[in-house]
């Protein structure tokens, strides 16, 4: 940030607001992992496994190629069953469909066919269901 000051590419007033920029960003960095040990925690209760038996690649974004690894490391299933959060999932739909735009909203399911390994614009949607699809009826 002192670079670009001192080499006159921005004022005292930028590199003041850049500083409080990362200093904001690290001080919410905490609360980030104690979200992310929470939600690992959660998911080893639901899946009667412990925590350390989940792929930290999870965590990260959801790329074509990093699905496609973390597949191949765990025995390339046949018909693999993957859950996520948006907006990494959601763009992970679109990406492998090569859509715009895929509504999964939360609760959503989709069934994707691809073949492997996983390549942008190679699946197609099968099946979309929306979470308001499977609200029982009153």
């Amino acid at each position: 940030m002192e670079a670009r000051l001192e080499a006159g590419r921005g004022t005292a007033l930028d590199t003041e607001r850049a500083r409080a920029f990362v200093e904001g960003t690290a001080a919410g960095l905490p609360a980030l992992e104690s979200a992310l040990a929470r939600a690992r925690m959660r998911l080893a209760v639901l899946c009667g496994r412990p925590p350390s038996a989940f792929d930290d690649r999870l965590a990260g974004p959801l790329e074509p190629a990093t699905v496609d690894a973390i597949l191949e490391d765990h025995g390339s299933p046949v018909r693999p069953v993957l859950v996520g959060h948006d907006p990494d999932f959601t763009e992970l739909v679109a990406v492998l469909c090569g859509a715009a735009g895929v509504p999964m909203r939360k609760g959503a399911f989709a069934r994707v066919e691809v073949d492997r390994p996983l390549q942008p614009g190679a699946g197609t949607l099968r099946w979309l269901v929306p979470p308001d699809l499977l609200k029982p009826e009153r």
